[in-house]
């Protein structure tokens, strides 16, 4: 099995929720990352063998945004590219499966990394639309009802987030009064970040 070895890295400043960055669409703050993951590591897109992003507010604007992503950096269109979605663990599952790509011998060179823009996450019509105009909650028939992946997530993300705290203090792996920090700075409402992964003969 090949070892993996990662070449370089780059991420994107991080800006708060409706700020500076909230018109930025997140292909474009992937294509910037992308392109700059390849000039550090001095790779030429060319040699990239696929793309695997992490989002996990994908939506009818952002389908499939590592492809989405690769295309608008202008690199060829025969480069494939793959999104991830496990919410909070997102970003760890992407190396993993950019690092068992390589182990099969399915790539020698990948990139790997995540974006979102919470700014920009799609407001949807729920599926109990299709019970009525004003479905079976929300507002009164015949008013509409419209919803947030922010609004209707958000609870549950946060919980996520908690749990994995706790466990992180069960485990010593930092203090409780730590948590205050790590709620605070839960803010990467807009971030993107790719590593580039190679093989690396034994």
């Amino acid at each position: 099995m090949k070892n993996v070895v990662i070449i370089g890295g780059v991420r994107t400043p991080v800006g708060r929720y409706m700020g500076a960055l909230k018109d930025v669409a997140a292909f474009d703050l992937g294509a910037l990352v992308l392109n700059e993951a390849v000039k550090r590591a001095g790779v030429d897109p060319v040699q990239v063998d696929e793309v695997v992003l992490g989002q996990s507010y994908q939506s009818g604007e952002y389908v499939n945004i590592a492809r989405m992503s690769l295309l608008k950096a202008g690199w060829p269109d025969s480069i494939p590219g793959i999104t991830l979605d496990r919410r909070c663990c997102t970003g760890l599952d992407v190396i993993y499966f950019a690092a068992m790509k390589i182990q099969s011998d399915n790539v020698d060179i990948i990139v790997a990394g995540g974006v979102e823009s919470m700014s920009t996450a799609e407001f949807y019509v729920p599926g109990d639309i299709k019970w009525g105009i004003g479905g079976k909650k929300g507002m009164p028939r015949g008013h509409g009802n419209l919803s947030t992946t922010l609004a209707t997530k958000k609870v549950t993300i946060y919980t996520e987030i908690l749990l994995s705290c706790e466990y992180c203090v069960e485990q010593n792996l930092f203090p409780r009064a730590h948590l205050r920090g790590i709620f605070n700075r839960h803010g990467n409402h807009y971030t993107a970040n790719a590593t580039l992964l190679k093989f690396w003969p034994r």
